[in-house]
């Protein structure tokens, strides 16, 4: 991943984005994505969760707060992937989001 991004001044943008999650209602974008958080359950789309189990960063609690968000969802975990879910479990994924497509 720091192939393409050579120099920090390159990943700057990531750096943001990253800094810019909101983790208390101090921040100035907290409000705006509780606003948007808060009417997720109506959102009425076929979804699909692909959740890898490993993730060092989105752990059980926001797989279980994704699916009460989205309870008409289905979840697939993938017990040995990680945050990169899609590369870790690249053929399996891959098939999952294929047949979900299908229907």
């Amino acid at each position: 991943y720091l192939l393409p991004y050579k120099k920090y001044s390159q990943r700057k943008a990531v750096d943001d984005f990253v800094h810019d999650i909101p983790l208390n209602e101090n921040h100035e974008t907290y409000q705006t994505l509780a606003g948007i958080e808060n009417k997720l359950t109506k959102l009425k789309l076929p979804t699909l969760l692909v959740w890898g189990d490993q993730d060092f960063c989105f752990h059980p609690g926001f797989k279980k707060r994704f699916q009460e968000y989205f309870p008409h969802a289905e979840t697939i975990s993938f017990t040995e992937a990680g945050h990169y879910v899609l590369e870790d479990e690249y053929e399996g994924s891959l098939k999952e989001i294929k047949r979900f497509l299908k229907q």
